[in-house]
């Protein structure tokens, strides 16, 4: 979790270089598309709230969302993650290929943050409805 949040961080000190508005607009748009993920795949999770490897995004699945009946996810509902995750890791580089040095970290800590995923979360995960699920 600790290098997702710096890569936000970076990114949005990166768009405070470009303007205020541009920052605040990026964090809005962070917001949405974790909004979007938590609805659309926490929610359905039958971890969310209860033994989740990622912690914060299942607590805030259970307290902001209606829990959904775990099983498939959709092609609605991994369709909207999708959009969740473009809305936050691939926006920044409109304006973090500017300095090619921030759009290197930028992207490392992306890296990082799918490796640990992938080696430590996933590894954990009870959701073998997640088509990332180590047993799929």
């Amino acid at each position: 979790m600790l290098p997702f949040a710096a890569a936000v961080g970076l990114a949005t000190w990166s768009a405070l270089g470009v303007g205020p508005a541009l920052a605040a607009g990026y964090l809005a748009t962070c917001a949405a598309g974790a909004g979007l993920i938590l609805w659309a795949f926490c929610a359905r999770c039958p971890c969310a709230g209860k033994g989740c490897g990622h912690v914060v995004p299942g607590m805030a699945a259970r307290a902001l969302f209606r829990p959904r009946t775990p099983g498939r996810y959709t092609a609605t509902e991994l369709a909207a993650t999708a959009v969740g995750v473009v809305l936050i890791l691939v926006a920044p580089t409109a304006w973090l290929w500017r300095s090619l040095p921030l759009l290197g970290i930028f992207l490392a800590l992306v890296i990082v943050t799918l490796v640990v995923i992938r080696a430590m979360v996933c590894r954990g995960c009870g959701n073998r409805n997640c088509p990332g699920h180590p047993a799929r």
